[in-house]
């Protein structure tokens, strides 16, 4: 099975000090109040912004009235871009929100701490705001009152170089629920799917002791699976960022199940989405890719949601993932380290190829600063193609040749593997000529050729 990749999610649970009042706005640029302006020592006009009116957090001639109790919090990914919210209460020193219950929100509102997509405090505070209906977008990270069903979770985030992470680009109400049970929790034609790989979209709950007190653990035992290991059963032992190891169990979310593309002989013109059915998305919709088609297989992949082909960024098709390549990063001629790849099963009647990873250039590639794209160059006149090529080094990578925007590239890619259709007589050919006869398909295919001329001229 594949692991949940370790995230560093300290920056979501410990936020630095905020009061509730806001901004302090100086509209004199000297000691003595002397303004630019054309009045005697007068500072700039400021425009007060009434509530829900748009509001910039970096601009000072324009303000939310503070005498209405208003403050400018962020609205969307732009980390400039606000509304003007009253408070009702603020973040302690420690970092938690405290919200005033001496404060009536008005009428379509709750009280919500809301911390900006980029985790700094800039347009962070604790404010009456209207609360996301199921599977919209919300603002409150885990407010309980931030939607009106579900929980507020990150739909997707972004890593820094280091591997921490830098920002939540999305959040959304969605009704969590346990992977592992009946799925109950979900109503009409949803089911309870664990977020993918590539994709972070599952709630979790915190193991605790008799006290409250999250329960750590030591990562080596559980691991390993030691009998020792302090994590109860279901749950699992997880960093996030610089706190302790503790233990958590996944939860899954309550979504439209979406089947995965497994179209055989994919080509860069293959017009393989032909259903508005196929289509995947984790942040407009909780239209998840359904991890069922494995199946009960020993050794499943996961179903990925990939995104940037269609025309809403947020739209995808769902890609069977059954192996991830062995990529020669550091270019030592070997693979060592982390370096290595998976290979998982497919269900029956179905085949790993690389059809479509190449096709589509889902792959992941040496790194060269000099390189088109930041990518390490090649010959693929010198490579077998779909095979690994020595000069990008040991493992899976093989030169690709395309047409880029830039025009023709050859660069070190090494594609993802997927499930596709294994199609009746395809690939017959390879072995002892078996491609013989006139049954049709029974020559064709591109397999390795051997059978190729042997049936109706059907090979390629």
């Amino acid at each position: 099975m594949l692991n949940v990749k370790t995230l560093a999610l300290s920056a979501l649970v410990a936020v630095a000090f905020i009061g509730a009042e806001g901004c302090i706005i100086n509209n004199n640029d000297g000691d003595g109040g002397e303004g630019e302006g054309e009045g005697e020592g007068e500072g700039e006009d400021v425009v007060l912004l009434g509530q829900d009116e748009a509001c910039n957090l970096t601009r000072t001639d324009e303000i939310c009235d503070p005498a209405q109790n208003l403050v400018c919090v962020q609205q969307g990914l732009n980390p400039n871009a606000g509304v003007c919210r009253p408070t009702c209460g603020a973040f302690d020193a420690q970092g938690a929100a405290t919200k005033d219950p001496a404060i009536t929100c008005p009428t379509g509102t709750t009280c919500q701490a809301i911390v900006p997509a980029d985790l700094t405090l800039n347009g962070a505070a604790v404010v009456c705001a209207p609360q996301g209906e199921k599977n919209t977008a919300c603002r409150a990270f885990l407010d309980e009152e931030a939607c009106v069903e579900g929980d507020c979770i990150p739909l997707a985030i972004s890593f820094d170089d280091a591997g921490a992470l830098d920002t939540i680009d999305a959040l959304g109400c969605r009704v969590s629920c346990d992977a592992d049970g009946d799925g109950s929790e979900c109503t009409g034609e949803e089911a309870c799917i664990q977020g993918g790989r590539f994709g972070f979209q599952f709630d979790f709950d915190a193991e605790v002791d008799a006290q409250g007190n999250p329960v750590t653990c030591t990562e080596a035992l559980c691991e390993a699976g030691n009998a020792d290991c302090e994590c109860g059963a279901d749950f699992d032992c997880i960093k996030f960022g610089e706190d302790a190891p503790a233990c958590f169990k996944l939860l899954g979310t309550c979504a439209t199940p979406v089947q995965p593309i497994t179209v055989p002989n994919v080509t860069a013109e293959t017009q393989f989405i032909t259903d508005q059915n196929q289509i995947c998305n984790q942040v407009d919709a909780a239209r998840l890719c359904d991890p069922s088609f494995y199946g009960d297989v020993e050794n499943p992949g996961t179903s990925e949601c990939i995104t940037g082909f269609l025309q809403n960024d947020n739209d995808g098709f769902c890609l069977a993932i059954c192996s991830t390549p062995s990529v020669d990063d550091n270019q030592n001629n070997a693979i060592d380290g982390e370096e290595g790849g998976d290979s998982f099963d497919c269900p029956t009647g179905f085949e790993c190829t690389k059809d479509l990873g190449r096709a589509l250039l889902l792959a992941a590639a040496v790194e060269d600063p000099n390189g088109p794209f930041g990518v390490k160059a090649c010959d693929a006149s010198t490579c077998t193609a779909g095979q690994p090529c020595a000069q990008c080094g040991a493992g899976d990578t093989e030169c690709v040749a395309f047409e880029s925007r830039e025009g023709p590239v050859e660069l070190c890619l090494a594609p993802f593997g997927n499930c596709t259709e294994v199609v009746a007589g395809e690939g017959e050919g390879e072995g002892e000529g078996e491609g013989e006869g006139e049954g049709e398909g029974e020559g064709e295919g591109e397999g390795e050729g051997e059978g190729e001329g042997e049936g109706e001229g059907e090979g390629e």
